[in-house]
């Protein structure tokens, strides 16, 4: 998931796709603009995705693994690329 500032969205002029339902961490409803498509970028993988435009601060939180294509790797922890040999299911 990803959340933006309404700051980062206009200036990055991100369409609104849509209104979405969510829930605040005090346990309130609110609805609010989901914008997008945005590209995240890590270690040599890239992932197409969406964010809620809501708080005073951006938060990035769980990407799927399989669509950014790397796995955390013992002993070092690093983060290692893994060639597909098989394209992605959907």
């Amino acid at each position: 998931m990803l959340s933006i500032t309404q700051k980062i969205a206009a200036h990055l002029q991100f369409a609104e796709i849509e209104k979405r339902a969510v829930v605040l961490q005090d346990g309130n409803y609110a609805q609010v603009p989901y914008v997008g498509p945005i590209k995240i970028d890590f270690d040599n993988r890239s992932h197409i995705c969406c964010a809620f435009v809501i708080g005073s601060h951006p938060h990035l939180g769980a990407v799927h693994v399989n669509e950014m294509d790397f796995r955390i790797q013992p002993p070092d922890k690093r983060s290692r690329a893994v060639i597909k040999s098989q394209p992605t299911m959907v």
